[in-house]
Parts: structure tokens; C-alpha cells; sequence
């Protein structure tokens, strides 16, 4: 049966997302320790393969603006990449396994704890792209779906990124927005962001032994090593070489005393591309003659208070077309 407007009147109204909305899916990085940890895993994600993370935090004054600058020696950002980072629910590593930061909003809850923010990022040598935004521009691009633009520039021969990386700067750092939220501001603008509190406070919050390669510098221009995360018994590093039919392996793993639920786990992996031990150890449990190991190695491998990384290149043979996981065959050999 059709209908038919016999009145010939019709009623208009506007679609939309409300703001609060919006607030309420990055609500939770109002704290700022959390917000920084989540750029600094940004970091880690987007490290050179087969590299060991460099993320430098430096805190400074200028011209009486207080700055928090986030800067990463990593891949930077490609065309996905990009438009990650300037929306909200989009991510490169959605979907994705082997990274810890995958729903695109993260990176967004840092305009909250400043006045503007600027992000230069070099995908390759020489070539940079650069945004900045205020939070009414944010909003602007996710309400009403405002298009903006991102600078491409030649990279200052004097720039924080050596060769590739990103650099995130929080201008105005501690301002906060004077937004609010159900009728409290959306961050707290007397909360301690020191460099004493992130150095104190930040390791417990990033994967194990991220001390290792993650620096802050306060005012002072000190850089200054993450307090180790807190652990049960030492960290387990090492390496092996010409392992028959494994070829090289490594390991960088600790037993976390207070566990992530979000962050923490064995990841094993080839290079950038790392899969769960759960998910490594279903793929193993198909061949038959691996099964009475997997149930010595399930034990250890799969307490949820270990954290880290196996590492194998060899691996890489059985990447799946996708780079993101391994092929159900890798049991085979």
C-alpha cells in the first residue's frame, strides 16, 4: 500500500551527532597521564619495523605559553594515517592486532588539556605534513563535517624528527577548553602536569620496559628515563641465533604487577606484524604434534600478567596478505 501527502507539507529537521556524545566517548583520557600515554602508544605502534621505539616527551615555556611536545622517530603517518588522527572513531590500526591504539579516539582526548594542537608528521624523508586545530575546529570537523587541509612541507633541516616520525604539540598545555560536561569540566585545570608526575607515573600505563626508550624533559632541559614499570622479579630480554627451523628469536617480556587489561599481553610476532599468544597457539593447535607442547608452554605463556614480545623474522614468511596476521599454514613446517 503506498501512502500519499495529500497535504503536500513536509516537516525538516537536521541530523547530527550531539557533542556530548563526543564527550562521552573520549571521556575517558580526562586524566593526563592517560591522555600522554595514549600518544606515547601511538608512538610505539608507528615505530620503523624492527626497531626499537624512540619517544621523546619535553615540556617548555615560551613566549609565556606553556607546551607539552610529543615526538616519536617512527614511520609518521600515511594518508590513512592523517585522516586518523584529525577524526574521531577512525584509526589506521582499527582492526588491526598488533596495535595497542585502534579506535581513533585516543589521540583526540589531548585537546581537552590544552588551547590548540599541532601535528607535523614525516612519512618519508624530506616531506612533511602539518594541521593544527582548536577544539571549535575539531568540532566543527566532526559535527558538520567541515573539510580542512594539511600543509605539505619541505622539513626543517632543524626539526625534532631526524628522518621519519611524527611530532604532536599541545599549546597552552594545563589551559584546558572550559568545556564542560554534564556540568563539570570536561579536565580538571589545577590537576599536576609535571614532569615529576610524568616520570613517576607514566611506565604503568605503557607496556614493560617502555623506560627503556621513552624520555621527559621538564623546564629544566633534563631528559630524564620513566621510573620502571613496576614488575614481579627482573625483566626477561634476550636472544637466540641459528635455532634449527626457527633461524633468529627474541623476547622482551616482564610479569606485570598491576595489569592492563586493554594493554597488557604476550604478543608473538615477526617485525611489526604480532598476533596474540592466544591466537598464535590456535593456529599452532592444528597440527597434532605440536599440541602436548602448547599445553606445557600454556601455562606461562598464557598467564594474563605476562607482557611483551617474541619475536621471530622468519616468521614474516607466513604473513598474511594483510600484514597484520599470520597464515593458518605456519604450523606446517
Amino acid at each position: 500500500m503506498t501512502a500519499t501527502n495529500r497535504t503536500g507539507r513536509k516537516e525538516r529537521v537536521r541530523s547530527g551527532i550531539n557533542q556530548h556524545h563526543i564527550f562521552d566517548s573520549i571521556r575517558s583520557f580526562k586524566d593526563c597521564v592517560k591522555m600522554v600515554a595514549e600518544l606515547v602508544k601511538n608512538g610505539i605502534d608507528y615505530r620503523v619495523k624492527g626497531s626499537v621505539p624512540e619517544i621523546a616527551i619535553r615540556l617548555f615555556t615560551e613566549n609565556k605559553v606553556e607546551y607539552a611536545e610529543i615526538v616519536d622517530q617512527g614511520r609518521g603517518a600515511s594518508e590513512a594515517g592523517r585522516q586518523g588522527l584529525t577524526s574521531l572513531g577512525e584509526s589506521e590500526g582499527r582492526g588491526d592486532g598488533t596495535k595497542t591504539g585502534d579506535k581513533g579516539s585516543g589521540s583526540k582526548g589531548a585537546i581537552w588539556h590544552c588551547q590548540k594542537i599541532v601535528i607535523e608528521t614525516v612519512p618519508e624523508p624530506g616531506k612533511m605534513y602539518r594541521v593544527s586545530y582548536t577544539i571549535e575546529q575539531f568540532l566543527g570537523w566532526i559535527l558538520r563535517h567541515e573539510e580542512h587541509d594539511w600543509e605539505i612541507l619541505d622539513k626543517p633541516v632543524r626539526h625534532p624528527i631526524r628522518t621519519t616520525g611524527t611530532r604532536i604539540l599541545l599549546c597552552g598545555f594545563g589551559k584546558g577548553t572550559g568545556y564542560t560536561h554534564r556540568d563539570k569540566p570536561l579536565v580538571n585545570p589545577k590537576e599536576v602536569r609535571t614532569m615529576e608526575r610524568l616520570v613517576a607515573e607514566l611506565s604503568e600505563r605503557l607496556p614493560p620496559n617502555s623506560h627503556r626508550f621513552v624520555t621527559v624533559t621538564g623546564h629544566d632541559g633534563v631528559a630524564r628515563k620513566l621510573q620502571v614499570r613496576k614488575i614481579e622479579g627482573e625483566p626477561i630480554i634476550g636472544e637466540a641465533h641459528d635455532i634449527p627451523g626457527v633461524g633468529e628469536i627474541s623476547w622482551d617480556m616482564a610479569v606485570v604487577a598491576n595489569r592492563d587489561r586493554d594493554l597488557d599481553g604476550l604478543k608473538i610476532g615477526a617485525d611489526g606484524t604480532n598476533v596474540t599468544w592466544q591466537e598464535y597457539a590456535r593456529l599452532i593447535r592444528r597440527n597434532k604434534r605440536y599440541q602436548a607442547l602448547l599445553g606445557q608452554l600454556e601455562e606461562a605463556f598464557g598467564n594474563p600478567h605476562l607482557s611483551g614480545l617474541i619475536n621471530g623474522p622468519r616468521m614474516n614468511e607466513y604473513r598474511s596478505s594483510g600484514s597484520s596476521a599470520f597464515e593458518g599454514d605456519i604450523a606446517d613446517d
